[in-house]
């Protein structure tokens, strides 16, 4: 696995790396603007290799978004304010980070992961690759289910500890 910057500049090497089917860790994300465009990437260095019958089960990259500086400034607003919002210290910043994962997962994530699906089984069927690369696509959706998943979990987990802090429900 190597590193690669989630800059604008560092997009492309990106794609290129995993269509070549080179394992990336994604470093330096820092806004969603930048996250989307490294998973954009992702789907359509994955696209690719389906449509060239390479497979695609054996990528395993990884991207990080830090939330650590949303935290910060939050939290100085917090200090400011103080009282009952002391005990969101912390807490805000990844709630917020949670709840943008899961919506990507549900809203882009899973229905590109279907379209790869779709797109290898119908390259399948015209005989353009063999059962490999579909059965791989298959697996593939259902990794991206499992994360949604777990998208879905780390979510609920960080609104329960808000809750906790506010004592109090944090959706209406």
């Amino acid at each position: 696995m190597i590193k690669i910057p989630g800059t604008r500049e560092g997009w492309p090497a990106i794609e290129r790396c995993l269509f070549e089917g080179i394992n990336i860790n994604v470093t330096l994300l820092f806004s969603v603007e930048h996250y989307r465009a490294v998973a954009e990437a992702w789907l359509r260095a994955l696209e690719a290799r389906v449509e060239q019958g390479k497979p695609i089960q054996s990528l395993a990259s990884v991207a990080s978004f830090f939330v650590s500086r949303v935290d910060t400034e939050v939290d100085k607003h917090i200090q400011a304010t103080g009282g009952s919002l002391l005990p969101l210290q912390g807490k805000t910043a990844i709630a917020s980070a949670q709840r943008e994962q899961y919506v990507r997962y549900r809203d882009e994530i899973i229905p590109q992961a279907l379209d790869v699906e779709r797109l290898a089984e119908d390259a399948y069927r015209l005989g353009r690759t063999g059962i490999a690369a579909y059965l791989q696509a298959l697996q593939a959706t259902r990794d991206v289910r499992l994360r949604s998943l777990q998208a879905q979990a780390d979510l609920q987990a960080a609104l329960t500890d808000l809750e906790r802090a506010i004592g109090a429900p944090v959706l209406p």
